[in-house]
């Protein structure tokens, strides 16, 4: 049996690999102040078959992350600057590209499987759902962007039709 946080690992990168997603991901995240591991957590809900969630789970589950945020934010702000550092470097470009760049992102990358740990652990058992799979992920989309104040953002839109759900 797989652990729950390992198979929305899996999940997250399969949904996160397909065109579109990623890019309205970072914009929902960049402008909309989303938590991109709570929208493919959303999607994931929809795949297991559960139903809706409300305002209250979703503020227990960002509380539950906000520790690792915490330290994420951070390595998300370093790793997108020595991204940029890597064409003005005075020195040693490569280094920032090829080195501390991708030690960095690997960083960051396990800490956002930390946070998906954390959410899997939070997240009730399958059950048969409600909604097809379709409306499901379209409600916990709303849902969660509703918590944002940014009901109506293009690229939860977006994100929604590149899903492929």
């Amino acid at each position: 049996m797989t652990a729950p946080g390992t198979a929305f690992w899996r999940f997250s990168l399969a949904l996160y690999g397909r065109p579109g997603v990623a890019d309205s991901c970072l914009k929902l995240q960049d402008e909309a102040g989303a938590d991109v591991n709570l929208l493919l957590l959303g999607f994931w809900r929809a795949e297991q078959g559960l139903a809706p969630w409300g305002e209250a789970e979703i503020a227990t589950l960002a509380a539950a992350i906000a520790p690792v945020n915490e330290v994420l934010r951070p390595f998300r702000v370093a790793r997108r600057r020595l991204k940029g550092l890597a064409g003005t470097a005075p020195v040693a470009p490569d280094l920032y590209q090829a080195d501390l760049y991708q030690q960095a992102k690997a960083l960051e990358l396990r800490l956002e499987e930390l946070v998906q740990i954390r959410l899997a652990e939070l997240t009730p058992a399958p059950a048969a759902g409600d909604l097809p799979k379709p409306d499901a992920a379209a409600a916990h989309l709303a849902a969660y962007m509703a918590t944002l104040a940014q009901p109506a953002h293009p690229a939860a839109e977006a994100l929604l039709a590149a899903s492929g759900f």
